[in-house]
């Protein structure tokens, strides 16, 4: 399971922050636990494939590569995305690339 480790801030270089601050983005590899990862990426499969789910907008064209799907509020109604948006490092992620204290 996932636990709530404290994120190590090394992670995140100067230049990262720098990258944020000019250009609005910054992609960073390798910041989250593999647990969170593998946790959250079960959750997506599961909410994709589930075809109940009504509240899912699928974007991609028939026959297009790739998927690009869409739902709002998914940490309100499924446990492992709550659980990454509470209990993961990505707060803390965020808040250092925006260079919050």
């Amino acid at each position: 399971s996932c636990s709530r480790r404290r994120f190590s801030s090394l992670a995140i270089s100067q230049i990262d922050i720098d990258t944020y601050q000019r250009d609005g983005v910054v992609c960073l590899r390798s910041v989250f636990p593999e647990s969170w990862v593998t946790s959250l990426g079960a959750a997506v499969d599961a909410i994709l494939s589930d075809p109940t789910n009504r509240d899912k907008e699928e974007y991609t064209p028939p026959g297009a590569p790739g998927r690009f799907a869409g739902e709002m509020d998914c940490s309100r109604k499924y446990t492992a995305v709550e659980n990454f948006v509470l209990e993961s490092p990505a707060a803390e992620i965020a808040a250092r690339v925006m260079g919050c204290p």
